[in-house]
């Protein structure tokens, strides 16, 4: 599908690729050569998108070794069940989360719209970010996402009522 990734697992895991992919559509194809990859992360001043990089990759390969349920989707070349950008993001460490949302706002003071009309809304999200209040970030359509983490819990007897339940 348009927008989509084919292969991401290999960057971050020992992956056996099986079968054969033909491109129905034109496509870009990138080639990520892992010892050099290694290399620019080490360069000083790098420290930041070291930490990044590694966070958003423990988390993916978290998500390929993960148990799952008899009918659960499985990780694939198409696909790593609940690796999207955005429930990665909400799992890294906060200064990580911070520094991504502080470059998310950087990037939405420069559109037009805001410079123009949204001037005190996007104060009002940098200090919500700042306070740890809710994680901005870019999406991966260069789109603008505002993210509140929320935990639930809601435990049902065997008999189907509500034992207990935390949040909605």
């Amino acid at each position: 599908a348009a927008g989509t990734w084919f292969c991401e697992a290999a960057l971050w895991s020992h992956w056996i690729h099986v079968g054969t992919a033909e491109a129905t559509a034109q496509c870009k194809l990138i080639v990520v050569k892992a010892e050099l990859m290694t290399d620019i992360l080490k360069m000083p001043m790098r420290n930041v998108i070291r930490s990044m990089t590694q966070q958003y990759g423990q988390k993916f390969y978290s998500k390929i070794i993960e148990p799952r349920a008899p009918d659960a989707a499985m990780p694939s070349d198409l696909a790593v069940p609940y690796t999207a950008f955005e429930e990665l993001f909400a799992s890294m460490d906060s200064p990580v989360q911070m520094l991504l949302g502080q470059l998310g706002i950087k990037r939405l003071k420069d559109r037009i719209w805001v410079r123009l009309n949204g001037a005190k809304v996007v104060e009002r999200l940098q200090k919500q970010v700042e306070e740890g209040d809710i994680v901005a970030m870019p999406d991966m359509h260069n789109e603008f996402l505002r993210v509140a983490v929320v935990t639930s819990v809601r435990l049902i007897k065997p008999s189907g009522h509500i034992f207990t339940q935390i949040g909605e």
